[in-house]
C-alpha cells in the first residue's frame, strides 16, 4: 500500500495490467528511481480532480461575480450610511 499526500484514506486493491503497459511503467520507475506502485498512483490521481466540485458551482460563481460587480457600491453606501448615523448619533 501506497502513502500519497492530500490522501485521507487509503484502499488496498488487486488490479490487472497487461504485460506490456507494466513494464513501461516499471521501465520508467527504474529510470526515475521511483517505486512502482507510486508511479501508478500518481499516475492514476493526476486525472482527477483534487476536490471534487460542488454540484452548485456555477451558481455559486454567478454570486461571486454579482458580489464582485457590486462591491464598490455596497462600500459606498456603507460609508454613506454610517457618516450620516455619525453625524445624527455625536
Amino acid at each position: 500500500m501506497v502513502e500519497v499526500e492530500n490522501f485521507y484514506m487509503l484502499k488496498e486493491i488487486t488490479l490487472s495490467i497487461p504485460e506490456d503497459i507494466y513494464r513501461q511503467v516499471e521501465q520508467v520507475a527504474t529510470e526515475t528511481q521511483r517505486d512502482v506502485a507510486d508511479l501508478f498512483l500518481d499516475t492514476i490521481a493526476s486525472h482527477f480532480p483534487t476536490h471534487p466540485a460542488h454540484p452548485d458551482r456555477a451558481a455559486m460563481h454567478k454570486e461571486i461575480a454579482a458580489y464582485k460587480q457590486m462591491h464598490a457600491d455596497l462600500v459606498q453606501n456603507i460609508s454613506e450610511s454610517m457618516l450620516q448615523f455619525i453625524r445624527e448619533n455625536w
